[in-house]
């Protein structure tokens, strides 16, 4: 006797639940396995019921990553910034089963033009403890709204998962960068003069000089040269751009 519990496209959405796509596991969220009444005496099939909470616990699940420190703990930090507005109903092959997916406010993220991110996933910077800061490519913002609209989650609320947020903590670029202007500054050159850096990477040092005719550092940062600088990373190049390249080798 074959036994089905949920349809073709409904089993393939738990399976992928059930592998922590979405940071829970479904054995954790079941409340019941409901037997569902049919003509055909060689089939069972079984309804599930998912308890109300689903979505806050994928929520806060969507959101934060566990990490391993130094000392062989872990600790969980925010990553993402995505809070549930609403449900959208997949259902599978039989009418009677169906499944509610949350389905998250995306505002928080900055859409960016292809000239400046160029990648296909959502990008977290972070300030130590600070609260995360979202990017994405313009084109993975219209895509993901569109999906929403056409009641497909499941790509969605993958590519949102914290599990996939590419996440840089800016924290310590900006300590390297503090110890290179004061390293910078402490360079003596024999016209009497420091060494004098303009920028680093997405740092802008601002240089004034003080009473006393030393230079004093103001940083501010450019996140849009940092974004650029990564899109340049995970670009593939293409044959011109290795051409230039070795010629000016």
């Amino acid at each position: 006797m074959a036994e089905i519990i949920g349809g073709t496209s409904l089993s393939g959405l738990l399976n992928r639940m059930n592998n922590n796509s979405y940071g829970v596991l479904l054995s954790e969220v079941v409340e019941t396995i409901t037997p569902i009444e049919t003509n055909d005496t060689n089939t069972v099939i079984n309804t599930i019921t998912l308890p109300p909470n689903i979505g806050t616990i994928m929520e806060s699940s969507i959101n934060l990553r566990r990490i391993l420190d130094g000392d062989g703990t872990y600790s969980t930090i925010k990553v993402g910034d995505f809070t549930e507005v609403g449900k959208i109903k997949i259902y599978g092959d039989y009418v009677q089963n169906s499944v509610d997916l949350p389905k998250f406010d995306l505002s928080q993220v900055v859409s960016l033009n292809t000239n400046i991110a160029n990648f296909k996933f959502i990008l977290s910077l972070k300030n130590g403890d600070e609260a995360p800061k979202l990017f994405a490519n313009k084109d993975v913002m219209i895509d993901m709204i569109a999906k929403y609209g056409r009641k497909e989650p499941i790509p969605v609320n993958y590519l949102i998962n914290q599990r996939k947020l590419v996440v840089i903590d800016l924290e310590p670029l900006n300590l390297l960068t503090e110890q290179m202007i004061a390293t910078e500054l402490s360079i003596n050159l024999n016209s009497n003069k420091n060494v004098e850096v303009s920028r680093n990477l997405f740092t802008y040092t601002n240089y004034v000089s003080d009473a006393d005719g030393n230079l004093v550092a103001n940083p501010s940062y450019d996140l849009n040269e940092l974004i650029k600088y990564i899109s340049w990373v995970v670009t593939k190049p293409n044959q011109t751009m290795m051409k230039d390249y070795l010629h000016q080798m």
